[in-house]
């Protein structure tokens, strides 16, 4: 029996598609409120000869699963443990580095990040306490293949009676993580660094997965880019700044690539530069809401966007499906306007793609600069 197969005659899989982070959650807190030894998956050097676990708690103080901790000899606990469980969304540094803070009188000692994949750029970080900063906390990724692998070993041992009782289960939902794991490392492994967001079989449609593999792979591309973050950091003109980010619209993955002068509540902004959208290479340029898409756009034709378009033909030189001159919407915030050409085959490696990023963006520096 195939990945897929197992995957789709499984019902604790189809149960777990519901909400696939908080099942995922839920299983661990269930497993871990029954045997301390499973904070162990997460936590390998945890001791509970020095700390007993006083309770397991799910979205407080909207954390995915937080452990709280006490001594041997004490009634109410002291310190607590974090888990943030990424599965159909994706970690954030910023948000790691938000969450290393001391609650409610527990003190924060440790944290986990988890993920199929992990899309930030370390393992490891280490992040001063938002509200004592002179003292740190350690963030470790930890892996759902490497969850999966602890959880069997644990279980397989344990002398709790729920666990025994429920051993079955617990090791189908291991095998369950491992057929997943299985699924996604195979299509990335075919389109390893390459932009190709759909697999050349129907294995993820068919597992309801689809939509988080390209949320994957949007991340391994930010990754690779924030990998040479430097090189693209240097082009921006003063008082610019560089701002990379990922969005989910319309079952595509938007990967923006930009230069902004844009600060937190400022009047008047532009922010110029990359985005890619399925299979659009767009020019985008974004002023606040005073500004019209028609002025935007005929301050920066003959540079930046293409007056010469030529209705689904092509934009500075390369094909395009775009019907418009230009494509734009406003919002009460800001003004967008955009122009895109298509991908083909040759432009879609992580390398390539990169220089015609960079290139672009070196391009807007020259603008901005006049």
């Amino acid at each position: 029996m195939t990945s897929v197969d197992f995957l789709e005659q499984s019902l604790l899989y189809r149960m777990s598609l519901g909400s696939k982070e908080l099942y995922h959650s839920n299983v661990w807190a269930w497993l871990m409120e029954n045997d301390a030894n499973f904070v162990k998956v997460f936590f390998p050097g945890f001791n509970n000869r020095n700390w007993l676990v006083n309770d397991v708690r799910r979205e407080w103080h909207n954390r995915d699963l937080v452990i709280t901790l006490k001594r041997p000899n004490d009634h109410t606990p002291s310190c607590y443990l974090v888990i943030e469980n990424k599965i159909k969304s994706m970690n954030s540094r910023e948000q790691l580095e938000r969450y290393t803070e001391d609650l409610d009188g527990l003190r924060l000692i440790s944290g986990t990040f988890n993920g199929i994949r992990n899309t930030l750029e370390s393992d490891i970080f280490v992040f001063p306490k938002q509200n004592n900063p002179y003292e740190t906390v350690q963030w470790v990724y930890v892996s759902y293949k490497e969850i999966s692998s602890s959880i069997r070993t644990i279980a397989q041992i344990s002398q709790n009676s729920t666990i025994v009782n429920h051993l079955t289960q617990i090791l189908e939902y291991c095998d369950i993580i491992d057929a997943l794991n299985n699924v996604l490392d195979v299509n990335f492994a075919r389109y390893e660094n390459v932009l190709q967001y759909d697999c050349e079989r129907d294995d993820l449609h068919r597992i309801h997965f689809l939509e988080v593999y390209r949320k994957l792979k949007g991340a391994d591309f930010l990754r690779y880019v924030n990998s040479r973050r430097e090189e693209l950091q240097t082009l921006c003109p003063d008082g610019f700044h560089l701002d990379i980010h990922q969005d989910f619209n319309h079952d595509n993955v938007t990967l923006d690539f930009r230069i902004t002068n844009q600060k937190k509540n400022c009047d008047d902004f532009l922010s110029i530069g990359i985005q890619i959208e399925g299979s659009q290479y767009r020019f985008v340029a974004v002023q606040n809401s005073t500004h019209k898409p028609q002025d935007i756009f005929k301050e920066f034709v003959g540079g930046w966007f293409d007056g010469n378009f030529i209705r689904g033909k092509d934009i500075h030189g390369h094909k395009t499906s775009q019907s418009k001159l230009y494509n734009q919407y406003k919002t009460n915030e800001y003004s967008f306007v955009y122009q895109y050409n298509n991908f083909d085959e040759h432009n879609l490696q992580y390398e390539q793609l990169f220089d015609e990023i960079k290139g672009d963006l070196a391009y807007i520096r020259s603008i901005v600069r006049k």
